[in-house]
C-alpha cells in the first residue's frame, strides 16, 4: 500500500488502506499520519474517516481515535455521530468532564437519541 501512495499521493484510497494496515499492525501513529495524508486528499470523505477512528478505538490507541474524530468533524458532516463517538473516548480515558460536554453537544443535535440519554444519565 505504501507504494500505491506514492505512485498515487492524491488517491484517498490507497491512504485510507495503508492506514488500516497500520492500525491492524498496531501503528498506531503511523495510521493516524496516513490518515491525515488521506483526510487532505479528500477532506468531504467522512465515512473512511470514521471508519479507521472506530478501529483505533476498537485497539484501545483512544488519542489517535480522538484525532481521527476531530478530522471527521471538520467535514460537518454526522456532527452529532462524531460528537457521541468523541464522548465514548473522553469516557474511556476517563474524562468525565470532557466526555458529558461531547454527549451534551450531541444531544443538542439529536434529542432522541436514547444511547446519548443513557450516557448522559450515567455520567449525572
Amino acid at each position: 500500500y505504501e507504494r500505491i501512495t506514492i505512485m498515487w499521493p492524491t488517491d484517498p484510497k490507497g491512504h485510507f488502506l495503508l492506514s488500516k494496515t497500520y492500525i491492524m499492525n498496531q501503528q498506531y501513529p503511523k495510521a493516524l499520519e496516513v490518515l491525515k495524508q488521506a483526510h487532505k486528499a479528500s477532506p468531504g470523505d467522512a465515512k473512511d474517516v470514521l471508519e479507521l477512528g472506530d478501529m483505533l478505538y476498537e485497539h484501545k490507541a483512544y488519542g489517535e481515535a480522538a484525532d481521527a474524530y476531530q478530522l471527521a468533524l471538520q467535514t460537518n458532516r454526522e456532527t452529532a455521530t462524531v460528537r457521541k463517538k468523541l464522548g465514548w473516548v473522553a469516557l474511556a480515558t476517563g474524562n468525565q468532564s470532557a466526555a458529558k460536554k461531547e454527549f451534551e453537544a450531541a444531544l443538542s443535535l439529536v434529542p432522541e437519541d436514547e444511547e446519548i440519554q443513557n450516557a448522559l444519565r450515567d455520567l449525572n
